[in-house]
């Protein structure tokens, strides 16, 4: 399943249903909360939109940690910033999923990584930089090399290559590090 499909996956989850209540009722909280101190108490105020007031809404003992009466009264402020930061990450993931998507349009020289990592197989250098970098056995058949490398790539079958872009991109992370290590020697 690619990201942006358990992305949308993920929109019906239980988890989505408890994000939207939590943007709900944080439309629904009170815009400043504020400290105080009365009668000895430690106070969390807001301010009634309609009278302009200061009202009390929750009061604390003196032995109540302040720390944690600070936390609850920037719980509205706190809960609006992080949902903010949920709403940022997702339209960066799904910018960088559209770029992802674009650069492997452009990478892709024939269309088909599961043939051009067919071919690559073969090469007996590559043969050499699997046993150096990534464990290969000397004397390991094509069968081995290709189960080591679909370890290394987190694959079950090389179809995956033109079909998973994380797959896509750990092939090209691989065949990238592979020519540099070729034009090295």
């Amino acid at each position: 399943m690619t990201v942006s499909a358990a992305l949308r996956a993920s929109l019906q989850s239980p988890d989505a249903k408890r994000l939207a209540r939590l943007r709900a009722q944080a439309d629904a909280l009170p815009s400043e909360l504020a400290m105080a101190y009365s009668d000895g108490l430690l106070l969390i105020e807001w301010t009634d939109p309609a009278t302009k007031k200061p009202e009390i809404l929750a009061s604390f003992l003196p032995s109540a940690p302040s720390d944690l009466v600070e936390q609850l009264a920037a719980a509205p402020e706190t809960i609006r910033f992080l949902l903010n930061l949920i709403d940022r990450a997702t339209t960066k993931i799904r910018d960088l999923q559209g770029r992802q998507q674009d650069q492997l349009r452009k990478l892709r020289p024939n269309g088909n990584y599961a043939a051009n990592c067919a071919i690559v197989c073969d090469d007996p250098l590559f043969r050499e930089y699997m046993e150096l970098w990534h464990g290969l056995e000397r004397d390991a058949d094509r069968d081995w090399l290709v189960g080591k490398l679909h370890k290394v790539l987190e694959i079950s079958s090389r179809r995956e290559l033109n079909t998973n872009p994380a797959a896509a991109a750990r092939w090209l992370d691989l065949l990238h590090a592979y020519n540099g290590w070729k034009a090295d020697r």
